[in-house]
């Protein structure tokens, strides 16, 4: 899996594509105690060190911060 994200033209409601992905590296840089400039965002999360229960608890926060609409399709 890896943290590359679809762009999106939906509706306003939804946050872009960018804020995603800004978003996940912070919590990934967080959770790695490491800074945001260190994670690529193309890499998969196995090679970032990220296990299952860590790539959980970041995709909830993800889905809470963005009041629970995250179309799984924009995450690759």
């Amino acid at each position: 899996m890896s943290l590359a994200l679809s762009e999106t033209s939906d509706d306003a409601a939804r946050r872009s594509a960018q804020e995603i992905r800004l978003y996940l590296i912070n919590e990934l840089s967080k959770s790695l105690e490491v800074e945001p400039a260190a994670i690529d965002p193309a890499a998969p999360l196995e090679r970032l060190g990220v296990d299952s229960l860590m790539a959980l608890g970041i995709a909830g926060g993800l889905a809470g911060w963005n009041e629970g609409t995250i179309d799984n399709s924009h995450v690759i």
